[in-house]
């Protein structure tokens, strides 16, 4: 038996990409032989698999398609739509509302829109097709553009965090280090973690040192430099720095040298990068925003997204109290511990998504 993993880019080291290979591990124990099909792929993703350009793809070979859908992908649409018959799932990782990317990219604005419309299309065509959302958050999006909630089954993305580690706080006096990990892009909430940077200044008794890391984006250099300009405005090149992708050795050590875990995105899907520090036994302070609430769980340090300049300082005494007044502390990383296990460890999410795919291999298989 074939199955056959599409999404436009094939990855290994991003949140799509460890979804998509860990799907890859799950089906080849059920006996599949997997293939991936993408319109653009890194190297280390070739690595690690066969990966067939869209317009070499014989669609006829696979006995199961699993359709991953994070933005307009016209090509792909074609394959699913109009090249193959037989049993789909379709994985929806949301769609990054247009509106952020009107003062940076017009391409992506155009994506981004012409994105939730095939997610409509897609609705349309596959009214009874299996779709697995990795969130409750994702679920009602898809709700909203026509997907009916009985064919809908909430899985949580597959990560790389295997094992959980106690991270102790080392900052009894000195300064606190803060940690955020996304692509650069404007849902991210970039320049919010820049002001609590700001904010922290004058009214804390030490310094709160933020790092930023993720991918950048050459269609997003204008985000970047009003990144780099609000950071000069604000006179916080001392205890703000934006690193750009790392190595996985380097981005351990980067959560190894993180006293808390910030997240102030606006628009997440799910957000691994959380279950990630909580793994790690990191505090968490987070906005209440999209799916960062129900990623982060029960008895996590979540806050409104700031709407006036005082309410920074309340993320800014948060991180504070997360790192310094241990009984918070420990309640925080121990509810995190618990959030990890309970819900995120990799044999739960093995477990969930065989679930999920269990009626779809039963009408294949007979």
């Amino acid at each position: 038996m074939r199955a056959a993993l599409c999404h436009q880019s094939i990855l290994f080291g991003d949140a799509i990409g460890h979804d998509i290979f860990g799907m890859r591990g799950v089906l080849e124990r059920l006996g599949y032989d997997v293939e991936f099909i993408g319109e653009f792929a890194s190297e280390e993703a070739r690595t690690r698999g066969r990966v067939i350009p869209p317009a070499e793809a014989d669609m006829t070979r696979y006995d199961l398609v699993l359709y991953h859908h994070s933005i307009l992908w016209r090509e792909g649409e074609e394959l699913i739509l109009n090249r193959y018959a037989g049993p789909t799932v379709l994985r929806y990782h949301n769609i990054t509302p247009a509106h952020y990317f009107t003062p940076f990219a017009a391409i992506y604005v155009e994506h981004c829109q012409q994105g939730r419309t095939q997610t409509q299309r897609f609705a349309e065509r596959y009214p009874k097709t299996l779709w697995l959302a990795d969130s409750g958050f994702n679920q009602d999006d898809l709700v909203a553009s026509g997907v009916p909630a009985q064919h809908i089954r909430v899985v949580p993305p597959f990560h790389q965090v295997n094992a959980v580690s106690t991270a102790q706080s080392r900052t009894e006096t000195g300064a606190i280090h803060g940690l955020f990990v996304g692509r650069y892009a404007p849902n991210k909430g970039h320049e919010h973690l820049i002001k609590v940077a700001c904010a922290a200044r004058k009214i804390l008794p030490v310094p709160l040192h933020v790092r930023m890391v993720g991918t950048r984006d050459a269609v997003l250099q204008g985000y970047l430099d009003w990144l780099d300009a609000l950071i000069r405005e604000l006179d916080v090149s001392d205890v703000v720095r934006l690193d750009g992708r790392l190595t996985e050795a380097d981005l351990n050590v980067a959560f190894e040298e993180a006293d808390v875990f910030v997240c102030m995105s606006e628009h997440e899907g799910f957000c691994v990068p959380i279950v990630e520090a909580q793994a790690r036994g990191l505090p968490v302070v987070a906005s209440a925003c999209a799916a960062v609430v129900e990623t982060a769980g029960a008895n996590q340090a979540i806050l409104p997204i700031p709407k006036i300049p005082t309410d920074y300082a309340w993320y800014a005494r948060a991180c504070l109290d997360a790192v310094r007044h241990q009984p918070f502390r420990r309640a925080l990383t121990e509810a995190g511990y618990r959030n990890f296990y309970n819900r995120f460890a990799p044999d739960r999410i093995e477990i969930a998504f065989a679930e999920a795919l269990a009626p779809v291999l039963q009408r294949h298989l007979s």
